[in-house]
């Protein structure tokens, strides 16, 4: 009445035998009555089933988010034009960042600055292939920057047109240094195969060289002894 509007509400209602259901009161001033006062016209909708609707994908929701949260792996998603939209909190713990700052390409000022032209083209690569899986290093809360796998899955809707990317990134920092460690270790391996490949052949060019030397000394010991000294 007070502002002649569509006003509305949600509310709980007993229906005979006395069970709730909820419902949506609508209210909207209709003109006036022949006398004068304002006619004021009212609709309840059952929206039981749309209650239900939303309460079961508000627990979905809830669900997710709290599996998304609660491993080690940090998840993001990405609109179809590549924009990140969501970051799960291990993400948030890792960088050290929120989502004002990770939204959208935000996220791209955490990689290495030697690492990042590679991975803006895999990511781009990835909208059109519908495969993205890249290793680069993302910068920690702590300071340092940490090798991170990341791998994203496709989505898409009823109809199989694209939604965007589901992404989960893995530390692999200990994996790259065992690899690293693995590879310095094979090189010193075949450093040491490769002296110890010179040292057969410096012993049998030695040991010829040596028997040469030893006939030379033979006839220098003939040599003086037919001269003198």
């Amino acid at each position: 009445f007070e502002t002649s509007r569509l006003q509305e509400c949600r509310l709980r209602l007993l229906r005979s035998p006395g069970l709730p259901f909820w419902a949506r009161l609508e209210a909207i001033v209709a003109g006036e009555h022949e006398c004068g006062t304002p006619i004021l016209r009212v609709v309840l909708i059952d929206i039981s089933e749309s209650m239900r609707t939303e309460a079961a994908l508000a627990e979905s929701e809830l669900k997710y988010r709290t599996l998304a949260d609660s491993g080690q792996a940090l998840i993001w998603t990405a609109c179809p034009d590549g924009q990140c939209n969501y970051f799960n909190q291990p993400w948030f713990d890792f960088t050290g960042r929120t989502l004002k700052q990770e939204r959208g390409d935000g996220w791209i000022r955490g990689v290495h600055p030697e690492d990042r032209e590679g991975c803006l083209h895999a990511y781009a690569a990835a909208f059109k292939k519908r495969e993205f899986s890249i290793e680069y290093r993302l910068l920690h809360a702590s300071g340092e920057y940490r090798w991170i796998q990341d791998d994203g899955t496709p989505r898409f809707d009823d109809r199989r047109d694209f939604l965007g990317y589901i992404g989960h990134c893995l530390d692999i920092t200990a994996r790259k240094q065992s690899e690293e460690k693995q590879e310095m270790l094979q090189g010193q391996l075949i450093q040491a195969q490769k002296m110890e490949s010179v040292g057969r052949l410096a012993g049998g060019v030695a040991h010829d060289f040596n028997n040469m030397l030893s006939i030379i000394h033979s006839h220098v010991e003939i040599v003086q002894e037919e001269l003198g000294p």
